[in-house]
């Protein structure tokens, strides 16, 4: 497996890494079976193709048996994957809760994991009543019906870009003045605008588009609650090619055609968010 990062990263994945090989063999290979890279990043995420990589940020290392079980949960989602042509039940609600199940078990083997064990079980629980989490969607009949579909695909075929809409999104619009899909992040809960034409495009490109929007809302609400600028944190260059990235992503896992992910993949090279004023005033831009 390689690790790549800083010293402190590279030392502290290691020291999660021997936490696992001690405490089980057949489980460390496990991880270094379904996962070849650890590289440090602002934010955590699994990728699955071409080489398992885990992303992981500073704040997930600092406790060596809560890393240790964090790595151990992502390598059961690239488990999933590996049984599933089609990938359809990795980062699904059936992958999500197992896989956090198998993170518990690990846990309990080590004295003093009952909290982390705890913010799990909540974490299942939001899981599997995910209802107390509400957009509101404003629009004609056949607007709300294909935001409804989006939403309703992204929950199935994949639930970590589905939670990301629900937790950062509080209200998804109807608007057709703008050729842009945009967020507003100044109203009481934070709103996308969406234009006919992505809505009523292919489904599972709309659902992307709103799970890009969402990793926009994320950036800004983390960088509040850390103290950093949100404006500067959630637009420009590196906010755009991560929620990209993430954007493309969340294609391959709902299967989208490969036209769709190509178009995609040629905007790393176009600044299409300088194009609009009105995204500028929106989301800072």
């Amino acid at each position: 497996m390689d690790i790549i990062g800083s010293k402190n990263f590279i030392e502290k994945t290691q020291a999660a890494l021997t936490v696992l090989r001690r405490k089980s063999t057949r489980e460390y290979n496990f991880v270094t079976t379904h996962i070849q890279r650890i590289f440090e990043y602002p934010n955590t995420f699994m990728y699955i193709y071409e080489t398992p990589t885990y992303y992981v940020s500073k704040s997930k290392i600092d406790n060596p048996i809560w890393y240790a079980s964090c790595i151990f949960k992502e390598a059961w989602h690239k488990w999933y994957e590996s049984i599933d042509n089609n990938s359809t039940l990795y980062d699904g609600l059936e992958c999500e809760i197992v896989s956090l199940q198998k993170q518990i078990q690990f846990l309990r083997r080590f004295n003093n994991t009952e909290e982390l064990i705890n913010q799990i079980k909540d974490e299942i629980e939001f899981k599997r009543n995910d209802k107390r989490k509400q957009i509101t969607i404003k629009g004609n009949k056949k607007f709300i019906k294909r935001t409804k579909k989006a939403l309703n695909l992204l929950k199935e075929k994949d639930y970590f870009s589905y939670k990301t809409v629900i937790q950062n999104i509080g209200q998804i619009y109807q608007f057709d003045i703008s050729p842009h899909t945009y967020l507003d992040l100044y109203q009481e809960k934070i709103s996308a605008f969406v234009n006919d034409a992505v809505s009523k495009g292919d489904l599972k490109v709309y659902a992307a588009a709103l799970f890009h929007e969402a990793c926009h809302a994320k950036l800004y609400k983390d960088a509040s609650i850390e103290g950093k600028n949100p404006e500067e944190e959630c637009s420009g260059y590196s906010a755009e090619m991560y929620c990209l990235t993430r954007q493309i992503e969340c294609m391959k896992k709902l299967n989208a055609d490969d036209l769709y992910i190509r178009h995609f993949i040629e905007y790393y090279d176009i600044k299409w968010w300088e194009e609009s004023n009105e995204v500028k005033l929106k989301r800072k831009h």
